[in-house]
């Protein structure tokens, strides 16, 4: 998985132009964020009486050749070509809009399903022999087709969308040569004699020798003359780290900080919602809306955030930034604002509506931090190793924002508010204190991202003096 994805966007981050960068990036991780869900409406749809849920594997693979490898090995341009000519970016406005129409219906389609599913009796009372007798009768067919055609027909149809290449050459192709009968002869003898303002020229002045004598009257002493900070010029003209160089600067640990921060307080949700539901003595029906809420939240937060923030590079403002235009680690503030409502909301709930509604903000957290990921690597390290130095980031926020958050502060918290042997906590201080820890936490995002945002190596990343 993790191969896959840092060679998707390192091909994103190295081929898309100025201003579709970021959308590109977004609506892939979009693409990622509902991939869970795609799959498993598609595969409740058409499993049987004859399939268990084992078969979900081999349905996995199938879609993983058809619609990953074999594209892949087909289309995708090699490191060769990537290294000899960069491809020229031809998308336009309507692509990404075909794409984001896709992706809406995924997620209408994935959200629905489940909307659905609780209305239909689906609870944990019916045995297991009862839902294998019943499974034959529940594929849904319609459903099957429906996802598939929201899933690749916005994919193959970007394949028939003009391309800003097409529409200059049409432009080229309908300009008229002139005709020859409109065009003047020379008039020869209009040549023949020179001008008389012409001649005067060779009457000039002699030069002043001793007016040239001091060339350069007003350069500075060389006394004066500051010596070159050679290291400052090889950092400015080299743009491309490795991981060993990215990790030397500063901007590097503090993106980590936040990221992790960012990573953890999403997978504290997705790996504790059953508990924090049952703990507020909600029914079980809500657990499953809360999860479909809080992917198609993150999945839409990947979307916009990509693409606000390749927009918003362009904003002539200044109300938040060190000049023009807004730098995209800026969202990574906005990102951490969301985060400490999000799980304050969720540290005071005691009804359903302001549960959904803090999971709801806390997958917005959770889905902007990941195309921010990609795009400020790429832009403050270079994109030669874009895809080593992003999947750094992946992997580590991922593993250290699950294990600290989810793992020790969650379970801590937990196991602390249970009663005797009982292995099952209840009541609002079950998860009470992770979230203000969480809420703290995102706090401290803050502070880092606002540091990062005024670092020199930042201000010259997005051209701000």
């Amino acid at each position: 998985s993790s191969l896959i994805t840092g060679s998707v966007f390192k091909v994103i981050v190295s081929t898309c132009g100025k201003g579709s960068k970021g959308s590109a990036v977004g609506a892939g991780k979009g693409y990622v964020g509902l991939g869970s869900g795609v799959y498993t409406v598609l595969f409740e749809s058409i499993k049987g009486s004859t399939e268990t849920y084992l078969d979900f594997l081999p349905m996995s693979a199938l879609f993983y050749i058809v619609a990953a490898a074999l594209p892949a090995m087909c289309i995708l341009p090699g490191k060769s070509a990537l290294d000899n000519e960069k491809p020229a970016d031809l998308t336009t406005a309507l692509h990404f809009k075909v794409l984001y129409i896709g992706l809406a219906t995924l997620a209408f389609l994935v959200g629905g399903e489940s909307v659905i599913g609780l209305f239909k009796g689906h609870d944990n009372k019916t045995s297991v022999g009862e839902d294998y007798a019943e499974g034959y009768q529940s594929r849904d067919f319609l459903v099957t087709f429906l996802v598939l055609l929201a899933w690749f027909g916005p994919i193959i149809g970007i394949y028939f969308v003009p391309t800003q290449g097409a529409s200059e050459n049409n432009d080229e192709d309908t300009e008229k040569p002139a005709d020859p009968e409109e065009t003047q002869p020379l008039d020869k003898d209009a040549y023949d004699e020179p001008s008389p303002d012409a001649l005067s020229l060779v009457e000039t002045q002699p030069l002043d020798k001793d007016a040239y004598d001091d060339p350069f009257p007003d350069a500075l002493d060389p006394e004066e003359l500051q010596p070159l900070d050679l290291e400052h010029i090889l950092e400015l003209e080299r743009g491309d780290h490795n991981l060993l160089e990215m990790l030397s600067t500063p901007p590097a640990w503090l993106m980590l900080w936040t990221c992790i921060i960012l990573v953890g307080s999403g997978t504290v949700m997705t790996n504790n919602m059953g508990e924090m539901v049952k703990a507020l003595g909600f029914s079980s029906l809500v657990n499953s809306s809360s999860m479909t809420l809080f992917s198609v939240a993150q999945a839409f937060a990947r979307v916009l955030t990509g693409s606000i923030s390749e927009s918003a590079l362009q904003w002539r403002v200044s109300c938040w930034g060190p000049g023009t235009g807004i730098a995209r680690p800026t969202f990574l503030v906005v990102a951490s604002i969301i985060g400490v409502v999000a799980h304050l909301l969720l540290a005071v709930a005691k009804g359903q509506v302001e549960f959904i509604i803090g999971v709801a903000l806390s997958g917005v957290a959770f889905g902007m931090s990941w195309p921010l990921m990609v795009l400020i690597v790429g832009e403050l390290f270079g994109t030669e190793n874009v895809g080593a130095n992003y999947l750094f980031y992946d992997g580590l926020t991922s593993a250290l924002g699950t294990l600290t958050i989810s793992k020790f502060v969650a379970q801590q918290v937990y196991d602390s508010h249970t009663e005797g042997n009982d292995v099952d906590c209840y009541g609002s201080d079950c998860f009470q204190a992770t979230h203000f820890v969480v809420a703290a936490l995102c706090s401290s995002g803050i502070l880092t991202s606002v540091v990062m945002l005024y670092m020199p190596m930042t201000n010259r990343a997005y051209q701000f003096d």
